[in-house]
């Protein structure tokens, strides 16, 4: 076989997988997407009702220390809550660490530089 001829067969089956993608669109089933404010609502009156819960974050973020340098880090985070009175975050990147608590009496934060910071 010629180069035309393959380009052509290529072409025909690039097209020809096109055409079958949009035929078969319509057979795929829609599904309505959820309002986004509804959610949000229902969300936020489980967590309303819940006396404790706790959740984990990964976390990335960039740092530009010079122009056309960008450095990317990572870390995570665990945080606690139980109503009334207790609410507790643990974070850890690869540059600080934090700690931040509300009891009963006060709230605190804790701050620690890692890696020589």
């Amino acid at each position: 076989m010629t180069k035309r001829r393959i380009g052509a067969n290529w072409a025909l089956l690039l097209v020809s997988g096109v055409v079958s993608m949009i035929l078969a669109a319509p057979l795929v089933a829609q599904v309505d997407s959820p309002d986004p404010d509804a959610l949000v609502r229902e969300m936020s009156s489980f967590l309303g009702s819940q006396k404790a819960f706790h959740f984990h974050a990964e976390v990335t973020f960039d740092d530009v220390p010079v122009p056309d340098i960008k450095v990317q880090y990572s870390g995570h985070m665990e945080a606690f809550l139980r109503r009334p009175d207790g609410l507790k975050v643990d974070y850890r990147d690869e540059l600080t660490e934090r700690r931040f608590w509300i009891d009963e009496e006060a709230a605190t934060l804790a701050r620690r530089g890692r890696k020589g910071t």
